[in-house]
């Protein structure tokens, strides 16, 4: 896949040229982009046979159409920039790339990415980096519960927290 970023006017303008290697991938391509396109679901884009989408950093909307030629992202793509293109999967209802990237996330979970994960769980409704992140407050509970950090959490993202405490009492006497 050849792709070539124009930026001009605050918007990308994205040219690419495909490689498939195999006629069901180009089956299943057109099906997706037919099925987004039937569904509107590039209802802020003017399609004129291109889509101008300028929201979203060119790495991003490069990584989406990664992940439609060849049904996957390069890991370094996706350490650099997995919550943008989560976002631009969200928008885009791309649901298996939404899940890519939640299962990517879910192993990242620490101290230092756990209020940013808690704020795109609560932002749009993410259910197994949920999960990730009550495993990692069932684990790490005799010292994250009592930290500033939790007390973040709390502020900004009560019933959040509330889920997670339950997973805490509840999952634990299983």
């Amino acid at each position: 896949m050849h792709n070539f970023y124009n930026n001009s006017d605050d918007c990308l303008h994205l040219h690419c040229d495909v490689e498939a290697d195999c006629y069901n991938s180009i089956i299943n391509l057109q099906n997706k982009l037919s099925n987004m396109l039937e569904g509107e679901i590039f209802t802020d884009c003017v399609i004129k046979g291109e889509v101008i989408i300028s929201d979203f950093y060119p790495e991003c909307v490069n990584a989406m159409l990664e992940f439609f030629y060849k049904g996957k992202i390069k890991i370094g793509t996706l350490e650099n920039h997995v919550e943008d293109i989560y976002a631009i999967a969200h928008k885009y209802q791309v649901d298996t790339l939404k899940y890519e990237c939640e299962i990517f996330m879910y192993n990242l979970i620490d101290d230092k990415k756990f209020l940013k994960y808690c704020d795109i769980i609560n932002l749009y409704d993410a259910p197994t980096l949920e999960k990730g992140c009550k495993i990692y407050v069932r684990i790490n509970k005799d010292r994250l519960l009592i930290s500033e950090l939790w007390k973040e959490v709390e502020n900004r993202y009560p019933q959040l927290a509330f889920r997670f405490l339950k997973s805490v009492i509840f999952d634990n006497k299983k």
